[in-house]
């Protein structure tokens, strides 16, 4: 059950948004290409974890892969490819489309996002006046960066998104582990299982009636699902972590 206080700060989340939390910026060949870079000396964690990463197509992407799997990459194959990916890949107009349906959502993000910030926990959320979010053609479909409320989704050139058609699933799961990150995470040094399965709940328990499509990671841990059950065992979500690892350890 939810308390009536809890009902009321939730109806006032929804109804205070103000101006828009999120800032969207194209990338560059240049910036474009050091991603992939990034994803190519990460590809064996992502292909442990099961992740389906869009890549370039091409046998010059394949054979970096099959080098960047053994840890072979060089700094002269960055420098060569960089250069061959501005001239004969990169295309701005490629990610106008994905960015304009982005924009449409920005309504439902801010709503989102002020009722996200504004519950009442006892821990911690870290939250950004503004969210810069990247564009990419590549990668697994999100990723985040903590330190600056940086957040990169993935799109296409027809505007389309990986997991679901509206942008608005995934940049609010990049937000919500970016909320997260410090004050859970790496306090309590979070397995990759652990740390999607928390992102979930929260997501699912917060906004499952208006994020109707949401599905949680196949990965998770089961542990930790079952420990958050209600909106209040997010509020109390520090607490609730500490006793899923009390119990494993065998201290209750």
């Amino acid at each position: 059950m939810v308390r009536p206080l809890v009902a009321l700060l939730c109806l006032l989340s929804f109804s205070a948004v103000g101006e828009n939390l999120f800032r969207i910026t194209p990338p560059t060949a240049a910036t474009e290409f050091r991603y992939i870079w990034q994803l190519l000396q990460n590809i064996r964690f992502y292909e442990e974890h099961n992740y389906n990463v869009a890549l370039p197509e091409g046998k010059w992407i394949s054979d970096l892969k099959e080098k960047a799997r053994r840890g072979d990459l060089t700094p002269d194959e960055f420098e060569r490819y960089q250069t061959f990916f501005s001239q004969h890949v990169f295309k701005p107009t490629d990610y106008e489309r994905g960015q304009q349906k982005i924009e449409s959502s920005f309504k439902r993000l801010n709503e989102f996002v002020v009722f996200v910030k504004n519950q009442p926990y006892s821990w911690q959320f870290k939250q950004f006046e503004t969210y810069q979010l990247k564009l990419t053609l590549y990668g697994p479909g999100g990723d985040y960066d903590p330190d600056n409320g940086t957040i990169r989704i993935f799109t296409t050139p027809t505007g389309s998104f990986k997991q679901y058609a509206d942008p608005a699933y995934t940049i609010i799961h990049e937000v919500v582990h970016i909320g997260i990150e410090g004050s859970i995470i790496q306090k309590y040094s979070l397995s990759h299982a652990e740390k999607e399965s928390i992102v979930d709940r929260i997501v699912l328990l917060l906004l499952g009636n208006k994020l109707i499509d949401y599905k949680p990671q196949p990965f998770g841990s089961s542990d930790v699902a079952n420990a958050l059950s209600t909106i209040e065992d997010i509020h109390l979500l520090s607490d609730r972590v500490q006793q899923v690892f009390r119990k494993n350890d065998g201290q209750e």
